[in-house]
């Protein structure tokens, strides 16, 4: 998800600075590639990705999106930080 001015939506684990994520069909390197020469059209990097982020709705109702279902597996909950 890719983070804006919205007071709506809270960061909760944000993307490291060099990671990247395109919208292109695929995900294929020649693909990344081609959008990162059209000026970065469909690519966001950065921290600006969230890998966690909660949403309040307008009704009051609240909501966690996450980037991927790795993130609920066992290894990535076991794995040390450096």
């Amino acid at each position: 998800m890719l983070l804006g001015n919205n007071p709506l939506i809270v960061p909760i684990l944000n993307a490291p600075s060099y990671a990247f994520a395109s919208d292109v069909d695929g995900g294929s390197a020649d693909s990344l590639v081609d959008a990162s020469e059209r000026g970065g059209e469909g690519l966001w990097a950065g921290s600006q990705l969230g890998l966690v982020t909660g949403f309040q709705t307008r009704n009051g109702a609240r909501v966690v999106w996450t980037g991927g279902v790795e993130l609920f597996s066992d290894e990535f909950a076991q794995k040390s930080i450096a």
